[in-house]
């Protein structure tokens, strides 16, 4: 209580939190759910960077059960941690680099016959026959930082757990991945009416099954553990009734869009700020809003290959054009933003 509240007057005291990050850590199996979102939202909202003191909030988080946390809890959990993603986070993500460059070169040989030109890596490469696709590491996509696009990581929500003091129950992989693949499959769908025919829908399906099977077989992060976590329980707890303020709505839209984790939950929660009275919105939350799908945006167009930053021309293009050049997955943001907007505006 006392870090919340001086995390709320913006008041920096160092002493203080030299003291709590070496008290907290040997006392936080005694803390309530909302006390461990009230703490890490405290450090993370005065930017005082403890490791420490965030590993074993995240070990906690882990270990206590999924349902022990509202959707406002993994809210504040989710923007606290996200502020301070740790660099390990991007170790095990070449799998879901296989699906971005699926996509991207699907998106760039619709329609092509004959002699084409292909290239993965983005240099232009000309060959006579089918179209061929280079196998080699695309320079866009080597180093992922915490904006990019796919998060299709599995939830494995007690393997780290010390035991069952914390209450954690354990759940299979399997059980977890066909969730995930279902939020994935939704999102395809959607991406399918703004596309060809519902063969890319099938095709991320085929693509999604594929990276389940080789991504089960690397070991998660602990940072991606949390994310899965976080954005299943405001999935679960978001299904068919509004539980979120239109503040931790932007909060939320906010912290995954630094996340891979934004794929899954992005569909929620437009649909639930569709719902909300839209004139209670600051412009602080409007902007926010804007930046997070700029940001989502971006990452997007950077996996499929299209231009790195959002740039206002591509609002004018062609449906055929915009494809071509971003993706079925940034235009799926992208349609989802503008009408989301049509209703803020």
């Amino acid at each position: 209580l006392i870090c919340n509240a001086y995390a709320k007057l913006r008041v920096r005291a160092l002493e203080l939190f030299k003291w709590t990050s070496s008290e907290i850590p040997h006392k936080l199996h005694y803390f309530e759910p909302q006390h461990l979102a009230m703490v890490a939202a405290a450090y993370a909202n005065l930017h005082v960077r403890d490791s420490l003191l965030r590993s074993e909030i995240r070990e906690q988080v882990l270990e206590r059960r999924v349902e022990d946390f509202t959707s406002s809890h993994a809210v504040m959990l989710l923007c606290a941690f996200s502020k301070s993603v740790e660099p390990d986070l991007t170790a095990s993500f070449r799998s879901s680099l296989l699906l971005a460059k699926s996509i991207r070169a699907r998106s760039r040989s619709v329609g092509e016959q004959g002699s084409a030109t292909t290239s993965i890596a983005g240099d232009n490469e000309t060959s006579s026959g089918p179209a061929t696709i280079r196998e080699k590491e695309d320079p866009m996509t080597k180093n992922y930082d915490d904006d990019d696009l796919n998060n299709t990581t599995t939830t494995t929500e007690a393997d780290v757990s010390k035991g069952d003091a914390g209450g954690g129950r354990k759940r299979s992989k399997k059980a977890t991945s066909c969730m995930q693949k279902k939020e994935l499959l939704s999102i395809a769908k959607n991406t399918s009416s703004v596309t060809d025919s519902d063969g890319d829908a099938q095709d991320v399906a085929r693509h999604v099954e594929e990276i389940t099977q080789q991504r089960d077989e690397q070991p998660e992060t602990p940072d991606e553990q949390l994310f899965s976590r976080l954005a299943n329980q405001i999935l679960a707890q978001n299904r068919g009734r509004s539980s979120l303020t239109h503040a931790e709505l932007v909060g939320a839209v906010n912290g995954f869009s630094k996340t891979r984790a934004w794929p899954l939950v992005l569909p929620v929660l437009v649909n639930e700020m569709r719902v909300q009275r839209q004139a209670t919105w600051s412009l602080y939350d409007v902007a926010t809003v804007m930046n997070a799908f700029a940001r989502m945006l971006d990452a997007a167009r950077a996996v499929a290959g299209g231009p790195n930053r959002c740039d206002t021309t591509t609002i004018t293009k062609p449906r055929a054009d915009k494809e071509a050049a971003d993706g079925p997955f940034a235009i799926a943001v992208s349609d989802q933003f503008l009408s989301l907007w049509s209703a803020v505006l």
